[in-house]
């Protein structure tokens, strides 16, 4: 099955979306939805409750004709995601493989309690492309990019090129569900990529009566495997810390 981005689901409660053979987004940017800024993801999940993604299939992002466009030559927006799930809590994604996402492939914003668990990512640097002559510029790949709370990471592959885990932070400025991302687990995964990063954003203001602005704390790694990783876990720091 082909589809541009755009797909969406708002105030979704006791759903499951089960993929179970492959759903291979359409690869060009004529017809894909912008608001000017960014192009739409490939599946956009909000404001929902005890959803869950699963079925033992592939999502495939088709990013190779994305990485080197984007790279070369000027586009109208930022590429997309393949899927978001924001500001939503009781999540469950699982069984499924992701692979050659435009950008992120799976950024979990802003929710509370999520399990992922057996879900394998993969970037394919040799598919053929658009332009034979091009090496394909798959930066930005990052495999699952969390904020929130009370997060489980375990038994998934993420190989890709950029940061394989990124922990980004959360303040009451930017999200509803925590004032801060924390309490999150990962383990048993295997990452070959840039490694996982915690942190990946700088300074942001305090509001008033606040102590600090955005914040990351209480975040475990344990059993992690990084085979020819670029880099391990590192932390990126906000100036001045």
């Amino acid at each position: 099955l082909w589809s541009t981005g755009g797909i969406c689901g708002v105030s979704l409660v006791n759903v499951t979306l089960q993929v179970e053979g492959t759903l291979r987004a359409v690869a060009g940017w004529d017809d894909w939805p912008s608001d000017g800024d960014d192009y739409s993801p490939f599946l956009h999940v909000r404001e929902s409750k005890f959803f869950t993604l699963t079925g033992g299939g592939m999502i495939d992002g088709s990013g190779k004709v994305w990485w080197d466009r984007y790279i070369l030559k000027p586009m109208k927006a930022k590429r997309p995601k393949l899927i978001i799930l924001e500001n939503s809590t009781d999540l469950l994604v699982h069984n499924l493989h992701l692979t050659n996402s435009p950008s992120f492939h799976l950024y979990v914003m802003d929710s509370k309690r999520v399990e992922i668990h057996h879900v394998n990512v993969t970037v394919d640097r040799k598919l053929p492309l658009w332009d034979p002559t091009l090496q394909p510029e798959d930066l930005n790949t990052d495999g699952f990019d969390l904020s929130g709370e009370d997060i489980w990471v375990h038994h998934c592959t993420i190989i890709n090129d950029d940061d394989s885990i990124a922990i980004k932070p959360c303040g009451a400025e930017n999200c509803v569900n925590s004032n801060c991302t924390q309490n999150i687990l990962l383990e048993d995964l295997q990452l070959t990529g840039f490694g996982a990063s915690i942190g990946s954003v700088s300074a942001h203001p305090r509001l008033p009566g606040q102590a600090f602005g955005r914040c990351i704390r209480n975040i475990t790694f344990r059993r992690i495997s990084m085979p020819n990783t670029g880099k391990g876990i590192y932390v990126k720091s906000n100036p001045g810390c």
